[in-house]
């Protein structure tokens, strides 16, 4: 017991005697979902120290996710005697799940003994949506009066466009001749595919791929990102392929869909998001969870064709 308790107290009077530390400075301790917080790992060490910084992708809880990793901030002084070295590493996290995060990074190494900086809380708040309220502009419209020589050049330019217009017609119309330009206006409509059809037929296919087998992530998301918004687009009348993840977000709310479904498939478009835009690199359970929750939405929302009343 005697030897033990010695033992403890040589390696940290060692440690506290080199300066070697791990500390975690988040620039702040609450985000709205989907803000980012850069956290910096300040390691401390002798100057001749071999240093291995923490590996992002290993941050807990699963709900943080790590969206990059900055250069690193290196300084040298003298401390006492002792030639440290100080090494500032920002990395930028964010999450997309609200409650309170306690958040603990990898470790760092230093002579490749392992050291654990003390974990932070970051607070994640849902943004407040009045669905009741009008749309705004995000800036009032300023008007301004039109001066003459304006005005005249706007007349001349819808003068020339319109007369540009009927010359063309014109000349179509005595080219092709009247039956056959109506003609070419009937055009019969092919039979419109179901929505969850297209989708799970395109789900099939990316999932033939070998995108992830060729480390080729963002192009398997931006793919898989596409299908979910076009599925809403035809499904819902959703403008989703035109919109954000939080637009989509919002569109949802009045949308008659099971509410667990809509909080994963808004979070497979997050992951989306993050490997498109953040060029991060999804863990393979990300990638699997994003791939099945798209697919179970599709079959849980799909819209059924009514049987067709037999001719009398």
């Amino acid at each position: 017991m005697k030897n033990t308790l010695l033992l403890f107290l040589s390696v940290f009077l060692s440690t506290a005697l080199l300066g070697q530390s791990v500390t975690l400075r988040p620039n702040k301790n609450e985000i709205k979902i989907g803000e980012q917080v850069t956290v910096c790992v300040i390691v401390t060490a002798d100057d001749s120290a071999v240093i291995q910084m923490p590996v992002e992708g290993q941050i807990r809880p699963k709900k943080i996710m790590a969206v990059e990793k900055l250069d690193p901030d290196t300084s040298r002084y003298n401390d006492s005697g002792k030639n440290l070295i100080e090494i500032n590493q920002k990395y930028v996290i964010t999450s997309f799940d609200t409650g309170l995060h306690e958040v603990h990074f990898p470790a760092a190494y230093i002579n490749s003994e392992e050291y654990t900086a003390d974990p932070f809380f970051v607070s994640v708040i849902d943004v407040e949506v009045d669905l009741e309220a009008d749309f705004a502009d995000v800036k009032p419209l300023e008007e301004f009066p039109y001066t003459f020589k304006e005005l005249l050049l706007m007349a001349l330019k819808y003068l020339l466009i319109g007369w540009g217009v009927l010359m063309v017609a014109a000349v179509i119309a005595y080219l092709l001749g009247k039956d056959r330009i109506i003609e070419a206006e009937k055009v019969t409509e092919k039979p419109k595919i179901p929505a969850h059809l297209l989708a799970l037929e395109a789900i099939a296919k990316l999932e033939k791929s070998d995108l992830i087998e060729k480390g080729k992530f963002k192009k398997f998301h931006i793919k898989l990102s596409e299908i979910s918004r076009r599925y809403l687009e035809n499904r819902y009348d959703i403008r989703a392929l035109e919109s954000t993840t939080n637009e989509i977000t919002i569109s949802l709310h009045t949308v008659d869909v099971d509410a667990e479904l809509k909080e994963k498939i808004i979070r497979a478009l997050s992951i989306s998001d993050l490997v498109k835009f953040a060029k991060v690199t999804p863990a393979p359970s990300e990638t699997d969870f994003a791939l099945k929750a798209t697919k179970t939405f599709v079959e849980k929302t799909k819209q059924e064709n009514k049987p067709e009343e037999n001719e009398a």
